[in-house]
């Protein structure tokens, strides 16, 4: 597979729409990552290294799309980040944030 045959499977499985993750960091150092629109997709790990996050959601994307992960970051581009968490989020010793991915 090329990059012109990754980015046309990529575009056909997301069907012209951009994915967003819930990233939800925990006090112990955990983290996990939720897609909203594809809850199948989902990734985590350890630490809060947002390069390590990024690079762990581009690859559960393209795993999920069939799509070899060293095209990730030629043909996904992270759109934005943003906080959401609550008062019982804070309260539980959790912060929640999402992330937006769609195809550059």
């Amino acid at each position: 597979m090329n990059i012109e045959q990754a980015k046309l499977n990529l575009k056909n499985f997301l069907g012209g729409k951009e994915l967003t993750f819930s990233i939800r960091s925990f006090d112990n150092g955990e983290w996990i990552a939720e897609c909203n629109e594809i809850s199948s997709i989902m990734t985590g790990g350890m630490g809060n290294d947002i390069t390590n996050i990024d690079s762990m959601i581009r690859d559960a994307i393209l795993t999920a799309a069939g799509i070899d992960t060293d095209y990730a970051n030629e043909i996904l581009k992270f759109t934005g980040y943003r906080s959401k968490n609550s008062i019982l989020s804070n309260f539980l010793g959790n912060s929640k944030k999402e992330a937006e991915y769609a195809l550059s």
